[in-house]
């Protein structure tokens, strides 16, 4: 069977993480420094 390498993630399961975890981590940072 097909195996994609690593980096070959889907877009959409990229994009739904990079915002859900990507938004949880640079808030507190912002905040922290405001």
């Amino acid at each position: 069977m097909y195996a994609p390498p690593r980096h070959a993630t889907p877009i959409k399961k990229r994009q739904e993480n990079g915002k859900k975890v990507g938004v949880v981590r640079h808030l507190p940072k912002k905040l922290k420094q405001e």
